[in-house]
């Protein structure tokens, strides 16, 4: 069966317009017949820039430097850029990634996070700006407080009985942010174990897609990589970063061929 949606005129703003795709790729399609409007969300849903000494809640979170009448609320819309966006990968301490590190500190210390969604965004933060503490803690509201004994994702809400209602946003989110504290994928470059948290000494993990379809097994020992096996999709070349001795990451290249397996020593 086809189904057609056609409006009688051009959408006039967003709650008209039809949504397509999501994430970096979601676009909203406003039906001009003579020149289409497109808004991209990566480029349109935060608009904001890095904010300067004294301006609340760095990055701008508002166009104008308005003073938040909430500092602990529970959406970190701001900092689409850094997830689910990759306006930013936090390969080097700079400007735009030190001001989302403060934005997210500046939410969790005023109590973000206090519904599984919320608290599955800041696990994915935190994962993105490669800061295991935050992240290991969001993973521990999360199975604690925020999950049912079937670890259903719950969302606090006052006087619903039991207390909260079940949302699969937060289960969803944990995953992705899991995965990420693994396995990273931004502008050509594989990080391994980007943000590693100190409760998981040793490990492995199997199977973890990256950008491009590759499959990357991993495996580490006493806070330290043991191994790294990719399983190639396609042929092509790769950057790969790894952990090295204390803070210092060591970078190299990688050629693949659809369906080998390829070994990377640590």
């Amino acid at each position: 069966m086809r189904h057609t949606l056609q409006n009688d005129a051009p959408a006039d703003g967003f709650a008209d317009c039809y949504l397509l795709g999501n994430g970096a790729l979601g676009a909203a399609v406003h039906g001009h017949p003579g020149t289409e409007r497109l808004d991209l969300n990566l480029d349109t849903l935060w608009s904001g820039g890095p904010a300067g000494p004294g301006v609340w809640c760095d990055p701008g979170e508002w166009a104008d430097d308005l003073e938040p009448q909430e500092l602990g609320h529970r959406h970190l819309s701001h900092l689409y850029g850094v997830f689910p966006g990759s306006r930013w990968a936090a390969v080097e301490p700079d400007e735009e990634v030190e001001a989302s590190r403060a934005a997210l500190s500046l939410r969790l210390a005023e109590g973000s996070g206090y519904t599984g969604w919320s608290q599955a965004w800041v696990l994915c933060l935190a994962a993105r700006l490669r800061d295991g503490v935050p992240a290991e803690r969001a993973i521990e509201t999360l199975l604690g407080p925020l999950s049912s004994r079937s670890l259903l994702d719950l969302h606090p809400l006052e006087g619903w009985p039991g207390g909260a209602v079940f949302q699969i946003d937060g289960n969803l989110g944990a995953v992705a942010g899991i995965a990420e504290l693994l396995v990273q994928s931004h502008h050509e470059v594989v990080t391994i174990l980007p943000a590693l948290p100190a409760g998981w000494p040793s490990g492995n993990a199997r199977g973890l897609r990256v950008r491009g379809g590759d499959a990357v097994d991993l495996e580490w020992r006493d806070g330290v990589l043991s191994s790294v096996v990719l399983h190639a999709l396609a042929t092509r070349e790769v950057t790969i970063d790894v952990p090295g001795d204390g803070q210092v990451r060591i970078r190299r290249r990688v050629s693949l061929q659809a369906g080998e397996t390829v070994v990377v020593a640590p």
